[in-house]
């Protein structure tokens, strides 16, 4: 098993970025998000932290409700 040090430490996506930036900008937590936007926030974590990419349309969604560029879920920040 690999010490702590040698797990890769996985990029952020400029779209996570880009949406928790938007998120301190509103004043919201987590919770309140995405109580707000209907979303689970189960979903939203792991798309801010790198670990899933949003489907098509979920981008979409987040695109429409917070002007998070859909092509920014591709891109490494």
């Amino acid at each position: 098993m690999p010490k702590k040090s040698e797990y890769k430490i996985r990029p952020l996506s400029r779209g996570g970025v880009m949406l928790r930036m938007w998120m301190q900008r509103q004043n919201h937590s987590l919770r309140s998000m995405c109580s707000e936007m209907d979303w689970n926030p189960t979903s939203i974590h792991s798309y801010i932290a790198g670990d899933k990419k949003p489907s098509l349309g979920m981008a979409h969604e987040i695109f429409r409700k917070t002007g998070v560029p859909m092509n920014a879920w591709l891109e490494e920040n």
